[in-house]
């Protein structure tokens, strides 16, 4: 009963659950106007608190980012539609902090000021990626 406790309590502290996902993103460092400080790269989870992704440079936290979004979103079975979305996020965890011949950093990204409108899209978007995962699981479980 314990364990279950505090496994309900630490999912209770994050507000928003993480989601497994295969997005590409666009990070850019403030400020903004500095040619060269776009990276592309992928997200490994996403939620409306933030993403998590790897990058090939050192961003140390607390570092404001500008991070760009394209959420493929189903309007239904045949009507996919792309949802564009910057969002102003804060670099709060960079791993390895070793600087030193280290090729890729994970890194965190918190959303401070997630207005309502974009965290809608983010939820509809995770919303469909969610049930895309439950779908392929029962797939491979009947296989």
């Amino acid at each position: 009963m314990n364990q279950n406790k505090s496994h309900n309590s630490k999912r209770e502290r994050r507000g928003h659950p993480r989601v497994p996902v295969e997005l590409e993103v666009e990070l850019a460092e403030f400020p903004l106007r500095n040619y060269g400080n776009v990276e592309k790269t992928r997200i490994d989870n996403f939620s409306c608190s933030g993403v998590y992704c790897k990058i090939k440079k050192f961003i140390p936290p607390m570092t404001k980012v500008m991070v760009n979004l394209s959420l493929p979103i189903k309007k239904n079975k045949r009507v996919t539609i792309i949802e564009k979305i910057s969002l102003e996020g804060i670099v709060v965890r960079t791993e390895p902090e070793n600087k030193s011949n280290i090729r890729d950093y994970n890194v965190a990204i918190f959303f401070p000021d997630l207005i309502e409108f974009d965290r809608k899209k983010i939820e509809k978007y995770l919303q469909q990626e969610e049930e895309l995962q439950i779908q392929i699981q029962k797939k491979l479980e009947v296989n």
